[in-house]
């Protein structure tokens, strides 16, 4: 008989949460188990079955039941998401190879063609469900099978789709084929400029992500680009040539009657030069190919989604209101607030000829969102808490949640830190960023342990000690496991590179503080060894670190912007964010105690729309920091400065 054993998760998509698992008989066996969201329909899956010989599309294999879940189980490759590789060529501050960039697009076109020849939309498909399986790709979620209008994940939908978010109207046919060339060219784009297409830059030059719940306001962006006739998203860049980016631009057309079709891909110069296998065959198909089987989907899958729509849960479970509200009453006053329409003369959809107007300012179509913060960190943890609040290991799971968030917190800032000291021309950037990530390494590691402890290393209580028990029986306290041994696993050669490329030059500059080189070179002696498996790659644990060479490059760091700041000609670059997150680096061990992390941001809980009952969360204090009042920081960092003292 077999049995089963979840690992760790993979990815979270429109479908669900996915994560690799084992079956173990005579032998074992790993799948991708897909645990599906509740607003998959699976009478999709059967039209999914039926593609054959496609290796690059996730091959279902079978339907089990697990712990009271059900799970669809797929064939599994070795792999990770192009989003986590192009993350980290934007953490080296290195462009993706344009030969690679085309191997995925020649692969990208195979599949869709797949997909189409069974009225199959690719509709879904991204950079964060499409894995890199050395060099082949696998589009892990895709077609009809999740309702888009509830998708919570990044809004990289086309125009023509995000208008549906926003209409309370009923309609069909309100996108085509032409939402996959846009996903295509948003996929591109992403490669192309190591960053998506749904970040828009806000005041200050501040990148702000726009998730499902900023449909509104990522409507009016898109509305004012189109009125400064903007025909399409910017690609064009020095890095790849002039003929490929507008290419891309070609797909991420606002108007699509304009945007290229599939046909008119297979049309183009750069296409023809792809030398793609099957290149004449995929031209003729698009060229005989008859949509109505697609658009009879399309409606179909828009059927359910109007039912959903009409029950007034639309935006990432916002509540029954309506989802505009007028409340002017002067037709003179009205006009003066009104966005044109996305929808111009030239931008008529079929079977869709109202036009919707939209207010210019958002924010009380934003403010019944159940998620608030604007910087949600947390989707980017190692581990996706599932159930929080309604856990019964609810103080456990939040002990947890703010250990991860000080290595994420690294992880980010290890990013940031190379981009702005580059700038700068700090040169030690490289080495800060490589401190940071070990120090997050270590903190990870020493998570691992702490989740296995005989007694709780958080809470101590009798009751708690039982509780404790018993969380470590649970499944989720497995797959976290499971999820950070991966992530360790990932961590260590990215490491050893950033040391070899960037660090060990430094190992004999006597510029360079000797605490510093002291511990470089104790890496270096780490490095040369023989890992053990399973075992640290390095030889100290994180309080250890802190006082060994950590320390001191986040005080040079914090040091260089200072005398940035007061020689700096640019009085608008964010110059106090930055000094306020170095400062939490250089805390990392100790300001996100659950227990203390309430006095060092206090005035988050003066927000009277925090829920009482719940702990302060790692996305309202990530969102506090990262706000846009300047100013502020000062007092923040004096704050938090104090607190320590304290």
């Amino acid at each position: 008989m077999s049995t089963f054993n979840l690992k760790y998760q993979v990815l979270a998509s429109n479908t669900g949460l996915l994560y690799k698992l084992e079956e173990e008989n005579e032998i074992t066996i790993n799948y991708y188990a897909y645990e599906l969201s509740s607003n998959f329909q699976e009478t999709y899956l059967k039209d999914e079955e039926k593609i054959k010989n496609c290796k690059t599309i996730r091959q279902f294999v079978k339907q089990i039941n697990y712990q009271n879940k059900k799970y669809i189980l797929f064939k599994y490759l070795e792999g990770e998401t192009l989003d986590r590789k192009i993350f980290q060529f934007r953490g080296r501050q290195e462009s993706i190879n344009f030969e690679t960039i085309k191997l995925y697009l020649i692969q990208m076109l195979d599949t869709l063609q797949k997909l189409h020849q069974s009225n199959i939309l690719g509709r879904i498909f991204s950079t964060k469900n499409i894995l890199d399986c050395q060099g082949q790709i696998l589009f892990m979620d895709f077609g009809f099978g999740p309702n888009i209008i509830e998708q919570n994940l990044d809004l990289i939908a086309p125009p023509e789709v995000i208008i549906r978010f926003l209409e309370r109207e009923e309609g069909h046919q309100i996108y085509n084929m032409k939402v996959d060339s846009w996903l295509l060219g948003a996929v591109l784009y992403h490669l192309v400029k190591l960053s998506p297409i749904n970040t828009i830059e806000i005041d200050g030059g501040k990148g702000k992500v726009m998730l499902q719940k900023d449909a509104p306001e990522y409507f009016s962006y898109l509305s004012k680009q189109i009125q400064n006739e903007k025909k399409c998203i910017d690609v064009i860049t020095g890095r790849y040539s002039p003929e490929f980016c507008q290419f891309i631009q070609g797909l991420l057309t606002y108007n699509p009657n304009d945007r290229f079709s599939f046909l008119q891909i297979y049309q183009h110069n750069f296409i023809k030069k792809l030398g793609i296998q099957n290149y004449e065959k995929y031209l003729q198909f698009y060229q005989s190919y008859n949509e109505q089987g697609l658009n009879e989907q399309i409606n179909i899958s828009e059927d359910h989604g109007s039912r959903i729509l009409s029950t007034g849960f639309l935006l990432n479970g916002v509540s029954n209101q309506p989802i505009i509200q007028s409340t002017v009453t002067n037709t003179q006053e009205a006009n003066q607030n009104i966005i044109p329409p996305l929808c111009l003369d030239s931008f008529q959809l079929e079977n869709n000829n109202s036009k919707v107007q939209f207010p210019l300012d958002t924010s009380e179509l934003l403010k019944n969102s159940q998620i608030e913060d604007q910087y949600s960190i947390e989707k980017q943890f190692v581990h996706e808490i599932q159930s929080l609040y309604e856990s019964r290991f609810y103080l456990i799971w939040s002990h947890i949640r703010m250990e991860l968030f000080r290595f994420t917190f690294l992880e980010l800032s290890a990013v940031e830190f190379i981009n702005e000291l580059q700038k700068k021309k700090f040169q030690l950037e490289n080495v800060c960023a490589y401190f940071l990530r070990k120090m997050g390494y270590l903190i990870l590691i020493e998570l691992l342990k702490k989740i296995n402890e005989d007694v709780c290393p958080w809470v101590c209580n009798q009751e708690d000690q039982q509780k404790w028990k018993d969380f470590k029986k649970e499944t989720q306290k497995s797959i976290l496991e499971n999820n950070i041994k991966q992530k360790l696993k990932d961590l260590e050669p990215i490491l050893k590179e950033a040391y070899f490329m960037h660090c060990k030059i430094y190992l004999e500059d006597e510029r360079i503080e000797q605490a510093i080189r002291n511990e470089l070179q104790a890496d270096l002696e780490c490095f040369q060894k023989q890992k053990i498996e399973g075992n640290s790659i390095y030889n100290s644990c994180s309080n250890e670190f802190l006082k060994k060479g950590y320390r001191q490059i986040i005080l040079i760091t914090y040091k260089f912007l200072e005398r940035e700041q007061k020689l700096a000609q640019q009085p608008h670059l964010r110059y106090n964010t930055l000094l306020l997150k170095i400062t939490i680096c250089h805390l990392i061990n100790r300001i996100f105690d659950l227990n203390t992390v309430t006095n060092s941001f206090r005035k988050i809980l003066q927000n009277k729309n925090r829920n009482p009952f719940h702990l302060i969360t790692p996305n309202e204090i990530y969102q506090y920091i990262c706000r846009d009042d300047e100013q502020e920081k000062i007092n923040d960092i004096q704050d938090i400065l104090s607190g320590k003292s304290g």
